[in-house]
């Protein structure tokens, strides 16, 4: 299982083994199947300030990164993707 925190000041993290994305917040989770994800991004939004995007067939989930995590990110994001790719119900 891959877990990965997303920010030194918030204590949001993710953490997926492989078929379940989980995104853990202060407040709660969300555990989304790889099936019901269509696609997973890191860009920058308006502000300049990273971004992570999961979307879904409803709305999206934005979730902010700090610099220091965008490199192990990278790698889950593409952890995700392969998963995805190679996924048969």
């Amino acid at each position: 299982m891959t877990k990965l925190n997303l920010s030194r000041s918030d204590p949001t993290f993710l953490a997926f083994d492989g078929e379940i994305l989980e995104c853990l917040f202060e407040d709660g989770s969300k555990r989304l199947h790889i099936a019901f994800i269509k696609g997973i991004e890191l860009g920058p939004n308006q502000k300049g300030k990273h971004m992570l995007t999961i979307n879904l067939n409803r709305a999206p989930i934005f979730l902010w990164v700090e610099e220091e995590f965008i490199g192990r990110l990278g790698e889950l994001i593409a952890e995700i993707r392969n998963a995805k790719a190679s996924f048969k119900l």
